[in-house]
């Protein structure tokens, strides 16, 4: 970093690498590392101006990121499996590429109260290249409509998406902290938060890529991405911050309250094409989320060579939204949850809210 005289300035550049090769066992192989290793390759940068008044402590900056993912799955479910045979794997990458512009102000109204404002502005890129291979021999399942695929001497590719979606967000955080003496601090906060949306691997049907080929291998275009919502939450939260007994014990005391909205979660959801609303396994906005509670945290230091920690907290969480389907359901089937009867054929309607 570098000294400027009104300001600081420090800059934190990062790198990441990551290869990760690994299998699963017992119902069915699923190799990430089957022909290629899972790869991530990351870059950020973060550059900040901060400087600290009798009026006003500030900091201001940008930050920048990129992601770049390889990622090659595959599945083997053998003749022991219900004597079926099924060989899948995926060859996806997935790009993501942020920037923000931030800062964030404590404002000194007097010597024991302090106002706290702070704004961030958020765009994010991401992009799949996805693809989607049955490998012969494959009997299994929902493949049993890919005849090519069935008598296939090779890869046969089953699903083929590609697309590319931008979010922005601002958000913004208030809150105020008051002394009550030099050790003893009350502070309450209120601030909005946001994880971007994106795209999952498998595309809509009837957009461009058909599932019924008329020859191996054949396709007649690349499929839409299926596209989920970004997820967006409110958060409260007020506390007290103390010393006692010469700074020997330290009691901190606090609650919270979080609202999710459109919270992304992996169900099966209901996709409306061209051809009719079709069932499909993807992450989808299907919730929305409340959660409360306090937390205690003490640290007392008894002797100069003893310290006792303790903490307890008391936490409360409740969907009140979370409504998705489930296919393929046998008849009498019950999870527990309210049903009803689905929008497709063979599926039920499955309400979580209240949970």
């Amino acid at each position: 970093g570098w000294n400027l005289g009104f300001a600081t300035l420090p800059a934190i550049p990062a790198y990441r690498e990551v290869h990760s090769d690994y299998a699963t066992f017992p119902v069915s192989v699923y190799d990430d590392g089957g022909r290629s290793p899972e790869q991530s390759i990351s870059k950020s940068l973060e550059v900040r101006l901060a400087n600290d008044t009798p009026l006003l402590d500030w900091t201001a900056g940008v930050y920048v990121f990129q992601e770049r993912q390889h990622q090659f799955t595959g599945q083997f479910v053998g003749e022991n499996v219900g004597f079926q045979q099924s060989q899948v794997y995926q060859n996806n990458r997935f790009i993501t590429t942020t920037g923000a512009i931030f800062a964030q102000g404590t404002w000194h109204v007097n010597d024991d109260l302090r106002l706290i404002t702070g704004l961030r502005y958020s765009k994010e890129k991401k992009s799949n290249d996805a693809f989607n291979f049955l490998v012969f021999p494959n009997t299994a399942g929902g493949s049993a409509a890919r005849v090519d695929c069935q008598f296939s001497k090779g890869d046969c590719l089953n699903d083929r998406s590609k697309g590319e979606v931008t979010f922005n967000s601002t958000n913004w955080k208030l809150g105020a902290e008051y002394d009550l003496t030099p050790k003893n601090m009350l502070f309450a906060t209120a601030s909005t938060g946001f994880k971007a949306g994106g795209l999952n691997t498998n595309s809509v049907p009837g957009t461009g890529f058909n599932l019924v080929t008329t020859a191996p291998g054949l396709t007649n275009g690349v499929g839409k991405p299926i596209p989920f919502d970004p997820e967006k939450l409110l958060a409260f939260e007020v506390g007290s911050r103390n010393l006692f007994f010469d700074n020997r014990l330290q009691a901190n005391l606090e609650g919270f309250y979080t609202k999710y909205r459109d919270h992304q979660e992996n169900v099966q959801a209901v996709v409306a094409t061209a051809q009719g609303n079709r069932t499909l396994g993807s992450l989808q906005n299907v919730g929305d989320a409340t959660i409360y509670g306090a937390d205690l945290d003490v640290v007392a230091r008894l002797t100069e060579n003893y310290t006792v920690r303790f903490n307890a907290e008391v936490l409360h969480t409740t969907y009140t939204k979370l409504a998705f389907v489930l296919s393929n359901v046998v008849s009498g089937f019950t999870i527990g949850f309210p049903t009803s009867a689905g929008p497709v054929a063979r599926t039920v309607a499955v309400d979580c809210a209240g949970e």
